[in-house]
């Protein structure tokens, strides 16, 4: 990028960033067309919100941004893509198949590649690492490791020929392409935001799209730049020219956290140098625990229950269960939110309310027949559109409901005996619709906030071996994106095992 035409915002932790570039937004109107400003970023939520928060504040239509991207949608447009050229789930299934192995594609990771701990997940990130780094395939694999070569190298072949065979391009291919050939469309102002997180492959996509501009806006902070392990090139953002400005202002950290928060920071060898200073009206405390049984957990304010590895969030989970908390999680356990719809469900429906045919069948899932629901009641309601609004009346004189006068406890006479013990816990709690309490990794929390973060200094046994082995700036990076996430207190629990990060 053009040094002479690039502004770098540096927004560490709670500076309020968005507001900054929501500024320089509405400044840039008065200059230029909107269909000529541009706002990417990784994810469509991202683009979408930064669009919305675009609208409400200068009082605009969303039709009036239509370059609020992703980097994959610009590209897929400009490059003039068939929806039939882009590999999907089937043809993943398909090249797993042949590679013998198997891939969970549940979801789609940062950078949209299938998330999961299968064999072909781990071989897919493998090969996404080696093209977004423009590194050899063996050395990705050196460097993420986890699996055999000659999988990896198999698997590989087969996922090449057949892109080729099929005439068809990934996530990580449109990149690439684009960045060498792509159109570029008319644009004044560049915003790109997040951009510490930006991978090779893009930063040239994103050279590309700056070749008109007027002005480019570039943001982010690469102390909290902790995607390296997916192919972001944090060295990028730092060594960027331009003209940087610090948001010197934390509206969330409290003073005792900014303390501990910068401890962390001088211990990272290789990053933009940048002071801020903590929130002005809160000190906030850093509280040490001897384990997670001494959180002094209160419903009225917001808790972010962290830990370094997935691993980590079983105990939380167990915790808040046993407590009779209500919690949400990064990795939510699918039965417990069925018995959950199910209840909440069953209580509007008691209080007089309409619900979607859809939650209402997940309620009969747990009523038995006869006894609380009439013979071919449960089959006619299966019929039924989804997406059919219903009320207790309908259930009772349509649906062949007969326990409509009793609560949940009796009516869904199916529930287990833990689910309904948890449930009938969590009841006494105000906060039942809308817990307090979220259990995330520090990766899964990253933008996140709370009242109170508990943070659990553990660490897998893999990770602790890469951070004293390897790359332990990347591993400062991520405990300082976890302390930096409470906007009050920071409660740090005692290692329980031999691999943990010291705080």
């Amino acid at each position: 990028m053009n040094p002479d035409k690039t502004e770098i915002i540096l927004g560490p932790p709670g500076t309020g960033k968005t507001t900054k570039l929501l500024e320089i937004l509405e400044r840039s109107l008065k200059s230029f067309r909107s269909e000529t400003i541009s706002f990417i970023s990784f994810t469509r939520k991202a683009a979408n919100e930064a669009a919305f928060r675009a609208c409400e504040a200068l009082n605009k239509e969303r039709d009036e941004f239509p370059l609020f991207r992703t980097m994959h949608s610009i590209a897929y447009e400009y490059l003039s893509i068939n929806r039939s050229n882009i590999v999907i789930p089937s043809d993943y299934f398909t090249i797993a198949k042949k590679a013998g192995t198997f891939i969970n594609f549940s979801k789609g990771d940062k950078f949209n590649n299938p998330e999961g701990l299968a064999a072909g997940n781990k071989i897919l990130s493998i090969i996404s690492y080696a093209k977004n780094n423009e590194v050899e395939l063996k050395e990705a694999w050196e460097i993420l490791g986890g699996i055999n070569w000659i999988e990896v190298e198999n698997f590989n072949k087969i996922y090449t020929t057949y892109k080729k065979e099929k005439n068809k391009l990934d996530f990580d291919d449109i990149i690439h392409k684009y960045a060498s050939e792509g159109i570029v469309p008319n644009i004044n102002v560049l915003f790109i935001d997040e951009a510490q997180d930006l991978s090779k492959a893009q930063w040239k996509m994103a050279e590309r799209l700056s070749k008109k501009t007027h002005v480019n806006y570039v943001a982010g902070d690469d102390d909290q730049s902790i995607y390296q392990w997916a192919g972001a090139c944090t060295e990028s953002f730092i060594n960027l020219e331009g003209k940087p400005t610090t948001l010197s202002y934390s509206y969330r950290i409290p003073k005792s956290v900014h303390s501990l928060a910068i401890s962390i920071t001088k211990k990272i060898k290789n990053r933009r140098d940048k002071h801020y200073k903590p929130c002005a009206d809160r000190d906030g405390m850093v509280i040490f625990l001897q384990d997670i049984f001494q959180i002094p957990f209160c419903d009225k304010e917001s808790w972010l229950l962290l830990g370094r590895n997935n691993s980590q969030l079983v105990y939380y989970e167990k915790l808040c269960e046993e407590y009779g908390l209500p919690f949400v999680s990064v990795n939510p356990d699918e039965a417990l939110n069925k018995i959950i719809t199910a209840v909440t469900t069953w209580k509007e429906l008691r209080a007089g309310g309409h619900v979607l045919a859809k939650r209402a069948k997940i309620c009969y899932e747990y009523m038995r027949p006869v006894e609380r629901v009439a013979l071919g009641g449960k089959k006619k309601l299966q019929s039924l559109n989804d997406s059919m609004n219903l009320c207790m009346n309908d259930l009772r004189n349509q649906y062949g409901c007969v326990c409509s006068d009793y609560d949940w406890d009796y009516a869904l006479d199916k529930l287990d005996d833990k689910g309904r013990a948890y449930l009938k816990a969590i009841e006494s709690h105000p906060d039942f619709y809308e817990p307090k309490i979220t259990i995330s990794t520090i990766h899964g929390a990253k933008g996140g906030e709370a009242d109170n973060v508990v943070l659990a200094t553990d660490m897998g046994q893999l990770t602790y071996r890469s951070y004293t082995e390897e790359d332990q700036d990347a591993e400062h990076r991520v405990w300082y994106v976890g302390v930096t996430r409470t906007k009050n207190k920071l409660y740090i629990i005692q290692p329980q095992t031999d691999y943990y990060y010291e705080l």
